[in-house]
Formats: C-alpha cells, structure tokens, sequence
C-alpha cells in the first residue's frame, strides 16, 4: 500500500508490507497549493521508502551503517544541488546562513533530533517573528529530508509543527493614499507605482524590467523569469502614460535601482528603501508593525480593486499569474461589495410575497 491517508489524520500515513508495520509519517496531508500537496506526499514517500529499506535490511539481519556528515557540510551541498537550482535561491540562501549560526556545531547531521531543533526554535523566536521561524524552519526540514536515506534513516523532524501565526487582515493601499504617494514621487516612482498597482507584477519584475519588455505598439508588458507565470500582461492608459514620461537611454526601464549597488538583491533592496521613504514623505502608514502598507500591498492592492469593480476570480488569477483560485480569494475583503451587500440583507425584514 505505501502512503496512504486516514479521514481520522491530518498527515500521510505509510505501511510497511510484509510487516503490518502502520504509522503516521508526520507529514501534513495538504499544503497551501497543489504543488505544495505533490511536495508533501513526496516527502512521505521518501519516509516510506527509508522504513522499508530499514525494516528489509533488519529482517535480513543486516547491520545499517551510515557514513558522517558534518552539517555545515551537508548544508553547503543542500545549497550547490538544491537551493541554487530554486527561483528563489537568493533568499533561501540567506535562510541557510540564518540555520548555520545555530545547528553548525553538529559534527554529526544525525545529532540534530525534534529537541535540538524545538530549543532552536524557542531561541530563534526571540529575535525574530513566528512566521520567519516557520520559513527557516520549512527550509531545515528539506535539508534533513535530502539527507535521508544516505546519511539519515529518516528526518527527525518531519512532523514538527510550526509556530500559530494568526493572519492579520491584508492592508490595501486606500486611493487617498495612492494619490498622496504619487504626488510626492518623481516620474519614475510614478512609473513604477502606477505598474505596482496596475499590473499585478512582483517587486522582482517591476525593478528588473527591461524596455524590450514594453510594448508600447500593444499596450502590453512581457514579464520574465517571473515567480508566477504571467502571459502578456495588459499595461493601463495610465501606465501608458508614466511610461512614456521616461527616457529610454538605458536597458533598464527603472535604471536608478541599478547603479552603485552589487549583489543579486541590491536593486530589490533599492526600491524597498525607495518606498517607504515616498510613504514617510506622504504620511502614509507603512510597515506590518506600523500596520502599514509594504511593496506588497500595491500588489494585493491591485487584486482586491479589480475584484471590487467586477472582474471575476478566474480574471484576476490570469491577470496576476496565480495557478489556483484558493491564493486569489485571499485578496477578496468584506469590503467587497456583494459581501457588505449580502450583510446589509440579513438585518432587513422579509419582504411578504403576493
């Protein structure tokens, strides 16, 4: 049978034939996205299949015999053959620098145990958020897991629960704000503002945009090496016009995030910078401590007004690249008018029908 799940469970559950060996894997059943739900039983069946070999070689009477890996070298192969291949490389790379500080003085990979990495947790959670433990935290688990069978008979911490984070309420920008922030910037913050909001783009791919990417004869925007996949995305009159307000002399659409600055997240770092100095300057409230507005926000900003103003799901997910409706519907606020409508209506009396 394998991994399988129980309506009882919220994780995989794995039996060893042969055996009748059941048990949980720790596994969470369902993640966020339909790739994240392929990752997870993935990451069941690599259990299951460590068990199995275990359980084979033990009825064998074979003896198991793994070689030792320092963590600090195991975290520098994790980095070579798996985080560099990601699209988000760079800031899983900075994640592993993180874990190195606390877990790089295991000599052995093997002495890392649910204990090791609960005190870890409650250390780590001292200097940061919750939600940045749990990201750290996702990461560490796939490093132990690529371990596994080689160095580790199974990952010590695939069950582990991650910190509650209660969701706070998505801000979106209010269009008071929108035009304090665009009246206090040059053309080239409008630029990039008007395409934050417009566009439903990323912060990668509005600072790197490039000018062979706009095409102003369509009226559209060709976005590359994109975190979602976006088609053609159509550019706004508005835009079209903040566009046209910039000279063209370099191949950066955006070329001031670009110059003096070094390293792969310099630019990003730029225009974060950039942004909550135009917010400072437009008494706008900005940062989650301040529950303000970050670069994002332009971004879920965007959604929420176009699903206000009567674009459907199925629009908003194509214009902003998301592969499932479940991440769109985040952006849906009981500002929404069908909602406060539909509310409005509970509190009214039946009309008598004639």
């Amino acid at each position: 049978m394998g991994v399988y799940l129980r309506p009882d469970s919220p994780h995989w559950w794995l039996l060893i034939e042969g055996t009748g060996e059941r048990a949980s894997t720790g596994v969470p059943r369902a993640g966020g996205s339909p790739e994240q739900d392929r990752e997870l039983r993935r990451q069941a069946e690599v259990i299951y299949a460590a068990r199995k070999t275990a359980a084979a070689k033990a009825d064998a009477g074979l003896l198991v015999v793994r070689p030792v890996i320092r963590y600090d070298a195991h975290a520098k192969w994790f980095q070579a053959h798996e985080t560099d291949h990601h699209r988000g490389a760079d800031k899983e790379a900075s994640i592993l620098r993180q874990l190195l500080i606390y877990f790089g003085r295991y000599d052995s990979l093997a002495d890392i145990d649910t204990d090791a990495v609960k005190e870890w947790m409650t250390w780590r959670k001292r200097q940061v958020e919750p939600s940045t433990v749990n990201r750290e935290l996702d990461v560490l688990k796939r490093l132990l897991l690529s371990a596994v069978p080689k160095y580790l008979a199974a990952s010590p911490i695939a069950g582990l629960r991650r910190f509650r984070v209660e969701e706070a309420e998505p801000r979106v920008l209010t269009h008071e704000e929108e035009r304090r922030l665009l009246a206090a910037g040059t053309a080239e913050d409008v630029a990039w503002l008007t395409m934050a909001i417009d566009t439903l783009l990323r912060l990668s791919n509005v600072v790197k945009l490039k000018w062979p990417q706009v095409k102003f004869p369509t009226q559209a925007i060709v976005p590359l090496n994109a975190k979602v996949k976006h088609d053609v995305v159509p550019m706004t009159a508005r835009l079209y016009a903040a566009l046209k307000q910039l000279p063209a002399d370099t191949d950066w659409v955006f070329p001031s995030f670009h110059r003096r600055g070094k390293g792969p997240t310099a630019a990003k770092n730029k225009i974060i910078r950039r942004f909550d100095a135009l917010c400072q300057r437009a008494s706008v409230p900005h940062g989650r401590a301040a529950d303000g507005v970050t670069f994002h926000c332009l971004r879920h900003t965007g959604a929420t007004r176009a699903l206000q103003n009567g674009a459907s799901v199925r629009t908003v997910m194509k214009l902003g690249g998301w592969k499932d409706e479940r991440s769109v519907m985040r952006y849906v606020h009981a500002a929404d008018s069908d909602v406060r409508a539909a509310a409005e209506s509970i509190s009214r009396p039946l009309t008598a029908v004639k």
